[in-house]
């Protein structure tokens, strides 16, 4: 069911669509033509000659086979209020506004499962960012954020870069456990909260910032040890070639 996007030439389902409407501020994922804000799948227009052009190439059956699907998932993603059930995610930082990008750098091996995920072929590039208490729990507010980049790091780990959308509450959580990580990937089922509902007060604001901080000087640190890692061990390589060399040659 292809839909236009307003004020370019961009097509996109019916689903991908209505999920990147709901956010605050809408703009296309190719040119970034921003579009008003939509809450249901009745307020998108399938564009009837877009959408002929695709039977002709797919074929009747096939077509009207996906557009069944498509629309179940519409009506199914109307029902829960688009947020359903999401990977959440700490960051340490309070201050996420809708609209603002943020750069995130990636290494638990849960994070980057949950990551390689978003970024397979039909994936969600959406996660929970945990505002406010910074705990998995139920009623922790949260903030739903778009993957927009991806950058793999030479250590196996990433630098991604969010957008904040709507701002969320956690009503269910629940573990999954992982093979490739020591602690569990968890999963929030959320409710959307107005704007101004995710900010704790004043003062739990700057103990969270002094933690956040805290959270990125460790990260910083642990990148400069790794560094470190590297360095001695190509030392140590090198002398023990140099070693090899003279004892051969004696």
């Amino acid at each position: 069911e292809p839909v236009l996007w307003p004020g370019c030439k961009h097509h996109y389902c019916l689903v991908c669509a209505l999920r990147t409407r709901h956010v605050p501020r809408p703009t296309c994922p190719l040119c970034r033509a921003p579009a008003s804000r939509i809450s249901k799948a009745a307020e998108l227009e399938v564009d009837g000659a877009r959408a002929a052009e695709v039977r002709r190439a797919v074929g009747f059956s096939r077509y009207e086979a996906q557009r069944r699907e498509v629309w179940e998932e519409a009506a199914r993603l109307d029902e829960q209020g688009f947020l359903g059930d999401l990977p959440l995610v700490c960051t340490g930082s309070l201050h996420f506004p809708a609209g603002a990008r943020q750069k995130l750098h990636i290494y638990e091996p849960r994070y980057l499962e949950m990551l390689r995920r978003a970024m397979s072929p039909g994936g969600r590039r959406s996660f929970a960012v945990v505002l406010y208490p910074f705990e998995f729990e139920v009623g922790a507010k949260c903030r739903i954020c778009e993957i927009l980049d991806t950058a793999e790091g030479l250590d196996g780990d990433a630098d991604v870069l969010i957008e904040g959308g709507v701002a969320c509450r956690i009503i269910e959580v629940h573990a999954e456990v992982l093979d490739q990580s020591p602690v569990p990937l968890f999963h929030g089922t959320l409710e959307e909260l107005e704007e101004d509902e995710p900010n704790a007060s004043a003062e739990d604001e700057a103990d969270l910032g002094a933690a956040s901080e805290m959270v990125e000087i460790l990260g910083t640190l642990r990148r400069h040890l790794r560094a470190i890692r590297r360095r001695r061990l190509m030392l140590a390589l090198m002398g023990s070639y140099d070693d090899d060399d003279g004892s051969g040659n004696a």
